[in-house]
């Protein structure tokens, strides 16, 4: 990949979003634990989103995922995610809950987002969020600053490291006594899982489309 790959790509990703329909929940399913369909959604549904944040480290392009606190309050404590969180209705519109999240969370100024568009939302079961992820980029490698409450490290990802088929696992566990496959990606030394891997599904989907 040249040095403009990373402008290339964003171009790229431009395009699509404003052309192209999203892959949508089909493929978001492909990395859906087995057991999903199985387990009733939490009510009352909560809204929420989050951002997939791009960033180019010697001209390649990356984006961030976290590493939760166990003793985060959401539902997902101790998890690898997108930055993001429950919607407010001081934020007005979901793009605004997760801009003010990645700020509040891994310290980057909203003013330095630029917003390429949205990925399908999804609802997660056991927890009842209806999650909206969007997909935003930066023009220069950030300086993190995590807060330390909900967030235990940042994780760094390349955009070839997801799109490497080797990097998609499967673990079989007993759920209800039957036996479920859970699909997650293997990313930086990292298992990522449920809605995470299902949202990064869609995302390696328009990737690999543009190329």
């Amino acid at each position: 990949m040249n040095a403009e790959s990373y402008v290339d790509l964003i171009q790229k990703l431009k395009q699509f979003f404003s052309t192209s329909p999203m892959p949508g929940s089909e493929v978001q399913e492909t990395m859906a634990p087995s057991y999903k369909k199985h387990i009733p959604v939490k009510h009352p549904i909560v809204d929420a989103a989050v951002l997939l944040l791009l960033y180019p480290i010697d001209d390649q392009p990356y984006f961030v995922l976290i590493k939760r606190t166990p003793d985060d309050l959401s539902p997902h404590g101790g998890q690898v995610s997108l930055p993001g969180g429950k919607f407010e209705s001081s934020d007005i519109t979901y793009l605004n809950t997760a801009l003010r999240e990645t700020s509040e969370e891994i310290g980057i100024p909203v003013n330095t987002i630029y917003t390429v568009g949205s990925l399908s939302s999804l609802i997660i079961p056991v927890s009842g969020y209806r999650v909206y992820p969007f997909v935003g980029y930066l023009n220069n490698k950030p300086v993190w600053s995590p807060n330390s409450s909900e967030v235990s490290y940042i994780i760094e990802v390349s955009i070839k490291e997801l799109i490497q088929p080797e990097n998609v696992h499967y673990e079989t566990i007993i759920f209800e006594g039957n036996e479920h496959s859970i699909p997650y990606f293997k990313l930086v030394g990292e298992k990522v899982w449920g809605a995470t891997a299902m949202i990064l599904a869609e995302f390696k989907a328009i990737i690999l489309q543009i190329r």
